[in-house]
C-alpha cells in the first residue's frame, strides 16, 4: 500500500492547528505600544531573505532605532543556520516586530515568538518577497495576523496591493552606498589580473528561476578562447544535486567555484573585488546581489523584469532584453498559474559583459561616483525611513531623537 500521502496529511493538519491556536493574534489591538523595534527572521541563513533581514537590521541601527533581534533559523531551518548573529539589545516588550519571512514560514514563526518574547499591544510588520505577478492563494491566510506589510520594490507592492485587506506600504531597503571594502578575494582565488565576472545562486530557489545556465552561457559566448576572464559562481550546495548540464559548464579553466557559505561582510568584500556581476534570473524578489555590487560602484548585469526593474535607471546597471514565456520549473516550487516569467536574451548578455570589460578605466570610474551618488539619492537610510507610515514611525522609538 502507498502510504506517501499520510505525511503530507499530518503536516496540513498540523499546519491548521497552528493556524487555530493564533486565532487570537489575528484580533488586532486599536492602539499599539511605544518602543524599540524587533526584526526577526534567517539571520543566521546564507539565503536572500536572510541577508534581507541583516540588511534591514543594519539600516535601523544606523538610523539610531536600536532594533533587538530574533534568529527563527534554527526554530525552522535549523540545517541552514551556519552564520553568526550579532550581539543587539534585548527586546524591551513594546515596539513594532517587524517579520522578515514569507507567510508559508509565518505561523510556525509566531509560534516561537509567542514563547519568547511578548507579542500583546505590539504592531505586526511583514516583510515579504515575491518574483511573480500572482502570489500563491495561501498566502491570502497570513496577511490577517499583520497590521503593516512591507514591499521592498514597486513590482512587489503592485502584485501584493488589493489582494490583501492589510496596507501594503513600499519601503525598499536602506542601502549604505560606499567603496568596496578591503579584500584579499583575488589573491586568494588566484586571480590575477584576469577581468573577473561574479555570480551568485541559492538551488533552493530552483535553477530555473535563478537561471545560472544563462549566466555562465552568457559569460562562455562573450569571452569563448579568452585567458584573461574568471567566472565566479558562488553556491551553497553540493553539485551532486545540481543537472548535468549546468554541472558540464561548471567545468571549465575560465571558471572559478565557492561552494560554502560566507558571512554578509566577506560576501560584500568577494563581490566589490570582482569587475562586473551578472544575473539573468527569470524573476528576482528583490536582487539583493546586484544592488550590492551596484552600491559599491560594481557594474551589474540583470534580466529587466521583475523587482530588479526598481534599478535600471541606476548609471552601472546593464538591462538584458527579455521575453515573458510561461513558466516551466523542473523542481516544481513555481508552478504555470502564477503568471509568466523572463526568458534573458544571452546574445544581449554576451555583449554587455563585452562593452563593460572594454570599458576605460577613467569610465569605469566615472560609472562607479555616479552609481554610487545614485544609491545615495534614490535609496539612503533618510529615504527608507522617508516611506514608513507616520503612524509607524510614531511607534518607534529612536534613540537619536
Amino acid at each position: 500500500m502507498n502510504q506517501t500521502p499520510f505525511p503530507k496529511i499530518y503536516r496540513h493538519l498540523r499546519e491548521k492547528f497552528r493556524q487555530a491556536s493564533l486565532y487570537g493574534l489575528a484580533q488586532r489591538p486599536d492602539v499599539f505600544l511605544r518602543g524599540h523595534p524587533m526584526v526577526a527572521g534567517f539571520l543566521s541563513s546564507p539565503m536572500g531573505l536572510g541577508e534581507g533581514a541583516r540588511v534591514l537590521i543594519e539600516g535601523l541601527k544606523r538610523l539610531g532605532l536600536a532594533p533587538s533581534v530574533f534568529d527563527l533559523t534554527p526554530g525552522i531551518q535549523a540545517n541552514r543556520a551556519v552564520l553568526a548573529v550579532e550581539d543587539a539589545p534585548e527586546d524591551d516588550g513594546k515596539g513594532p516586530i517587524i517579520l522578515h519571512v514569507n507567510p508559508p514560514e509565518v505561523p510556525l514563526a509566531l509560534k516561537l515568538l509567542q514563547q519568547r518574547v511578548n507579542l500583546k499591544g505590539r504592531m505586526l510588520i511583514g516583510v515579504w518577497a515575491w518574483e511573480l505577478t500572482k502570489p500563491p492563494a495561501q498566502w491570502d491566510y497570513a496577511a490577517k495576523w499583520f497590521d503593516e506589510i512591507w514591499a521592498s520594490s514597486r513590482f512587489i507592492q503592485n502584485v501584493f496591493e488589493g489582494r490583501f485587506a492589510t496596507p501594503v506600504i513600499y519601503t525598499g531597503y536602506p542601502c549604505q552606498a560606499g567603496n568596496p571594502p578591503p579584500s584579499d578575494w583575488r589573491k586568494r582565488l588566484g586571480l590575477g589580473q584576469a577581468f573577473t565576472v561574479f555570480t551568485a545562486f541559492d538551488p533552493r530557489s530552483t535553477f530555473a528561476r535563478k537561471n545560472p545556465e544563462g549566466a555562465i552561457r552568457a559569460f562562455k559566448k562573450a569571452f569563448a578562447g579568452q585567458d584573461d576572464v574568471r567566472l565566479i559562481v558562488k553556491y551553497t550546495k553540493s553539485r551532486e544535486a545540481f543537472p548535468d548540464e549546468i554541472n558540464k559548464l561548471l567545468q571549465s579553466e575560465q571558471v572559478v567555484c565557492i561552494d560554502h557559505s560566507i558571512d554578509s561582510q566577506d560576501m560584500s568584500a568577494l563581490i566589490g573585488s570582482c569587475d562586473c556581476m551578472v544575473s539573468l534570473h527569470r524573476a528576482e524578489g528583490y536582487g539583493l546581489v546586484p544592488a550590492q555590487a551596484s552600491a559599491m560602484g560594481i557594474p551589474a548585469i540583470v534580466t529587466s523584469w521583475s523587482s530588479v526593474s526598481e534599478f535600471l535607471d541606476c548609471p552601472n546597471i546593464f538591462g538584458v532584453d527579455y521575453q515573458l514565456v510561461e513558466i516551466v520549473d523542473p523542481q516544481g516550487l513555481y508552478p504555470s498559474e502564477l503568471g509568466p516569467w523572463a526568458e534573458p536574451d544571452i546574445d544581449d548578455a554576451a555583449e554587455k559583459l563585452k562593452r563593460i570589460k572594454a570599458l576605460s578605466e577613467e569610465k569605469r570610474q566615472a560609472l562607479a561616483v555616479s552609481s554610487r551618488q545614485w544609491w545615495d539619492d534614490k535609496f539612503d537610510d533618510r529615504a527608507f525611513w522617508q516611506k514608513i507610515p507616520a503612524r509607524t514611525k510614531a511607534l518607534i522609538q529612536n534613540d537619536k531623537d
